[in-house]
């Protein structure tokens, strides 16, 4: 899985804001999602703490 997260001001909420942004970003094949800062954070944090520990013990190291 990919994702990329927009972070913008609240004021300036584009896919919120303007459902055409919204529909440009689905024929791009994003599934546009907004939300809080917050929220993206507890998205992003979620698979961390599943993968973090096995990359530590697995011992790899990156070059």
């Amino acid at each position: 899985m990919n994702f990329i997260g927009i972070l913008l001001h609240k004021a300036n909420r584009a896919a919120d804001a303007n459902p055409a942004i919204a529909q440009k970003l689905i024929e791009a094949g994003t599934d546009p999602v907004c939300g809080r800062a917050a929220d993206f954070n507890a998205f992003w944090q979620a698979p961390l703490a599943l993968w973090l520990p096995v990359e530590e013990a697995s011992g790899v190291k990156l070059e």
